[in-house]
């Protein structure tokens, strides 16, 4: 009975190891699942903040040849002869002023 015991006692000690071990290795892969996560979410938040730059530069450059083609059509033409919401600011109201 005293071998029997000591089988026992080997084999749950073997199985707690074992468990011991499945549970450091889920630790490890849940770190390497949290740690791809982050980067992703990192590298997402990068795109958006370079898309917003983008659009902002698109945004700028179409407002500037807006107030380019307002100012030739001001030397030109002048106030009458433009549409109703062309002139949307004040700014570009000060383009026929001057």
């Amino acid at each position: 009975f005293a071998e029997d015991d000591r089988i026992d006692m080997l084999n749950a000690q073997r199985r707690r190891e074992k468990q011991q071990e499945h549970r450091r290795q889920i630790e490890v892969l849940l770190e390497q699942r949290r740690a791809a996560f982050e980067q992703e979410r990192l590298k997402e938040m990068e795109e958006i903040q370079h898309n917003s730059k983008v659009a902002e530069i698109r945004r700028q450059i179409i407002e500037d040849e807006r107030k380019r083609l307002l100012a030739a059509a001001a030397k030109n033409l002048g106030l009458r002869h433009l549409p109703k919401g062309v002139l949307s600011t004040d700014g570009d109201k000060m383009l026929f002023n001057e």
